[in-house]
């Protein structure tokens, strides 16, 4: 299997298309993905509502309804072999299938999900949606874009293809969606600063992987969506950042103006036949004067006399003492063999004067003085200045250097005055002056020992640290390559794993010595966790009609804002058995059946005989191999566990046994009864249980999709009614608010008409 590299994907981005005509391209892969979406999973907390972790939608199936109220896992996305899309499942790893009377509005049974048994499968459908101030947008998973293929233990294909329909309703209607990060602008160059985006999916070429590919516009033009040339990531890394050559190296430019300001160079990115570049013009370095001037007027004429050997000085084209202005034209940056290379070759003309002084002479007519004069000519310099440097990246902050070294200048003069100037008194440029001008030079064009960029992040929400994907990797084939991962400011472990009542878990924190960490988990009412060790515990007496969720969070105690987090999935899991039943665990009420289902290991219907203890109720065969139904008594006087023992006796004598709670009914109303409103406008409604803890209450609304129901996690007998804007199931609508626990059941609604 070949294997990706950074160097091998460098090497094919020399020639390919990187980013598809984009300015930027942003990749992750599949698994950094799925991390980032669990400790989103995380954040929202097991006692926060929301649509991506709590499932809440009410069906018709011939002359029942049924309710799924459920608590959703984490999203994981896989690639499905065969397919070209990615798929994206969600576990159902706690709740209850409730079962209503449509006749009565009873509840008859109730069927509590266990982990492991039932999931929601769907293809991954990314999603643009417009940011808050200052940005972009987000990248998200939208979860009601997706059709959805249930897989819930104990219910046939068709009622889960029902299920599977009511489920993308309630997502869509609620709008639940997961965050992979959000396109902000940050204060980076215009080129750099992103105003568009697009997202596509990119199958790994050799590997059941693929990656997402965030297409991003700045001030240039859309590319193509799709597939790149070349996939982007490295085997070794889980993201990638890919920068075009047009906005990089408008980006250099626009540094280089910062830097080369008090020289008054002025910086721009070019294309040619060469390729991309950064070409300087105008401006200068200021060498100095060079030499003192003299004059051979009074009272300077003796002096000048006195000094007419010493060094010339460096002048106007009338004498005057003027310092070098050596001019940077021409400086170009350009890249070469994975470096950025700048060079400069200029040719500099400078007038240089001395003080000519003709001797005096005797002849047999007497005594004549001598004269004295101020020559001035011109000498031209060629400058040649090379240096490159190597591309980095700053894994805190994203922001990518070249850090020039081992820098070449050579000055050397190339064209002197002529011989007949030279006969009359002119001098050439001297070596004295051409070193102080290359000293000079040399001074000024070492203080720019680099240029950088800002290179725009994806800014995950999904962790304090506001640099969530650490860029460690840089080349430099055509534009930017930064490879990195994606990671937790505190990594925590196990990250997730699951404990029985009476058991416990130690977690850990990588990084960070155990004497700066303070643990804590929520809900606080499922265990308890030491402080000071991590070592989480759930004690044998903790009621579980279904399992719980506890997040298990390390803080770094000298800097609070750094945390991690993992998750422990708290639940009795069904003993090894040689049948299997579903559920596992049920409630019914009085006169009413629930249906089990007697499989293998492998989920071959088994033909079973059954033991009831106590004997309170009957069981039966189905109309299906491996079906049976339990039948409750028509009255109960108090709330009773039954066990129901499977046995087969195929080959070996294999065991099962499900566990059924029989409980009384209690009444529910709903006020008002009925009532209308107007479309998306606002009804308030309020339950009143009459037996039982009301703390349990919970509302839906069908048929799902005709608005949503609101309630108060303080007092869920008060709920709020909001109408959709449109009529979409009819305009009639039913609230029910209900109740289920290991104690009672019961269920009352309100009938709703639709006005527009």
């Amino acid at each position: 299997m070949t294997v990706l590299t950074t160097e091998s994907i460098a090497q094919s981005l020399q020639t390919d298309s990187a980013t598809n005509g984009w300015d930027a391209v942003f990749a992750m892969n599949l698994k950094q993905v799925n991390a980032l979406f669990f400790q989103q999973f995380l954040d929202i907390g097991p006692t926060n509502t929301r649509a991506e972790t709590f499932l809440r939608c009410a069906l018709a199936d011939e002359s029942s309804l049924l309710v799924l109220d459920a608590g959703l896992g984490p999203p994981e996305l896989y690639f499905q072999t065969g397919d070209a899309k990615t798929a994206v499942e969600m576990e159902l790893i706690a709740g209850v299938l409730i079962t209503i009377d449509q006749r009565t509005m009873a509840i008859k049974n109730a069927a509590w999900l266990r982990p492991n048994e039932s999931k929601l499968t769907g293809s991954l459908e990314l999603a643009k949606v417009r940011g808050e101030v200052n940005q972009v947008g987000k990248v998200v998973m939208d979860l009601g874009a997706s059709a959805y293929t249930p897989t819930i233990g104990g219910v046939n294909l068709r009622l889960n293809t029902k299920i599977g329909d009511a489920v993308r309703t309630y997502f869509r209607e609620n709008a639940a969606a997961y965050t992979m990060g959000i396109i902000g602008n940050d204060t980076v160059s215009p080129s750099l600063t992103p105003t568009s985006f697009l997202i596509t999916t990119q199958k790994h070429p050799t590997r059941q992987d693929s990656c997402v590919l965030v297409l991003i516009q700045t001030n240039g033009q859309p590319g193509t969506v799709g597939p790149l040339a070349t996939y982007p990531i490295p085997d070794d890394c889980g993201a990638a950042l890919l920068i075009a050559e047009r906005p990089l190296f408008n980006a250099l430019a626009d540094d280089l103006n910062k830097r080369f300001q008090p020289f008054g160079t002025n910086f721009s990115a070019r294309n040619d036949s060469k390729g991309w570049s950064c070409v300087g013009g105008g401006g200068h370095i200021d060498c100095g004067a060079y030499g003192a001037e003299y004059s051979c007027w009074p009272p300077e004429r003796e002096r000048a006399w006195e000094q007419s050997s010493k060094i010339p000085w460096t002048s106007d084209e009338r004498g005057h003492s003027r310092s070098v202005q050596f001019g940077l034209d021409g400086i170009t940056i350009s890249a070469a063999n994975g470096r950025l290379v700048a060079t400069w070759n200029h040719k500099h003309s400078q007038h240089v004067s001395q003080v000519n002084r003709s001797p005096g002479f005797s002849t047999r007519g007497g005594n004549f003085a001598g004269g004295c004069g101020v020559i001035t000519a011109v000498s031209v310099l060629q400058a040649d200045f090379n240096v490159s440097g190597a591309i980095a990246v700053d894994a805190g902050s994203s922001k990518v250097s070249f850090n020039f070294s081992n820098p070449t200048l050579n000055i050397e003069a190339v064209e002197y005055p002529s011989w007949v100037y030279r006969l009359f008194g002119a001098t050439a440029i001297t070596s004295e002056i051409t070193n102080t001008i290359k000293r000079s030079l040399q001074e000024a064009l070492n203080s720019v020992t680099a240029v950088s960029i800002d290179a725009f992040r994806l800014k995950c929400l999904l962790f304090q640290s506001p640099d969530t994907v650490k860029l460690t990797g840089a080349k430099l084939p055509r534009g930017g390559f930064l490879t990195g991962n994606a990671a937790m400011p505190l990594s925590v472990t196990p990250a997730s794993t699951s404990v029985q009542p009476g058991g416990s878990v130690q977690f850990s924190a990588a990084g960070l010595p155990s004497s700066d960490i303070f643990w804590e988990i929520e809900p606080r009412d499922c265990g308890s966790i030491n402080h000071s060790t991590g070592l989480y515990t759930v004690p044998h007496a903790v009621p579980l009609s279904s399992a719980r969720v506890v997040v298990v969070t390390a803080i770094q105690k000298s800097k609070t804002a750094v945390r991690g987090s993992a998750m422990a999935l708290v639940y009795r899991s069904p003993a090894e058995q040689g049948v299997a039943i579903l559920p596992g665990r049920s409630l019914v009420t009085q006169g009413h059946h629930v249906k089990l289902y007697a499989t293998d290991r492998l989920g071959a219907p088994l033909n079973v005989s059954w033991m009831l203890s106590p004997n309170v109720g009957s069981i039966a065969p189905g109309l299906q191999q491996g079906e049976y139904i339990y039948t409750a008594p028509s009255q109960l006087s108090g709330v009773t566990e039954v066990t129901a023992s499977a046995q087969t006796h195929v080959l070996t004598v294999a065991e099962g046994t499900a566990v059924i709670q029989l409980v009384p009914s209690t009444g529910i109303t709903v006020n008002p009864v009925q009532g209308s409103v107007k479309f998306g406008a606002r009804l308030a409604l309020m339950a009143t249980v009459y037996t039982g803890d009301p703390g349990g209450l919970r509302w839906v609304v069908y048929p799902s999709g005709s608005g949503k129901v609101e309630f108060d996690p303080g007092d869920p007998t008060r709920a709020t009614y909001i109408a959709p804007a449109s009529i979409t199931h009819g305009n009639q609508v039913h609230v029910l608010a209900y109740l289920v626990n290991l104690y009672t059941a019961g269920l009352g609604s309100a009938v709703i008409t639709l006005t527009p």
